[in-house]
């Protein structure tokens, strides 16, 4: 039996993890970062704050797929196609910088991060944007001394986040089939034995 290939792919879900973690990262770093100095990573022509070194970076470092594709068969109404909705358990490293000239504020903004992702909280907090919060790792030390010869206390964690990134496509559908069933035996008689 042939079934023609679904076409016309379309994103079915998707989930703005940068926009989840910008408002985690506003709500629970304390002390807490003016939302005008929480930048997203990998951005090209983003300047720092000119006068203080207070800002939080956030940086997608990958996605990982985590099992096998699921797939979803949908045909409500006889008369148009279906759809085949494609299903794929994603997990994201998303790294979050905390910078201070305060070596204590950097810290304590990181290890807030990371304490909270780890309670209740955390999974609550990313289930309202489809997302789920597994864990977080624990807190490195990444000062380092920048362009201005200025040493930067600089904190950091780790969030692992999962989400489902799914795609539709159209599935075309049949109403009646031709099996074309015939008796094996007559066409592949059975060899005897001796």
């Amino acid at each position: 039996m042939n079934f023609p290939v679904p076409s016309n792919p379309a994103l079915a879900q998707d989930v703005d993890i940068y926009a989840a973690v910008y408002e985690f990262v506003r709500q629970y770093a304390v002390p807490l970062i003016p939302p005008a100095n929480i930048y997203r990573g990998w951005q090209n022509y983003s300047a720092l704050p000119p006068s203080s070194n207070e800002y939080a970076i956030i940086s997608i470092i990958s996605n990982t797929r985590r099992g096998t594709t699921v797939e979803e068969y949908n045909a409500p109404d006889p008369e148009t196609d279906g759809t085949l909705s494609l299903h794929e358990l994603v997990q994201c490293r998303v790294q979050i910088d905390c910078y201070s000239d305060d070596d204590n504020h950097a810290r304590q903004r990181a290890q807030a991060l990371e304490t909270i992702a780890r309670s209740t909280v955390g999974p609550a907090f990313f289930k309202q944007h489809n997302i789920g919060c597994n864990h977080a790792s624990d807190v490195r030390s990444m000062s380092h001394v920048d362009g201005s010869k200025q040493y930067v206390k600089r904190c950091m964690t780790e969030l692992y986040l999962t989400y489902w990134a799914s795609v539709g496509l159209s599935l075309p559908w049949f109403d009646s089939v031709d099996a074309n069933i015939k008796n094996v035996d007559v066409y592949h008689p059975p060899v005897k034995k001796e």
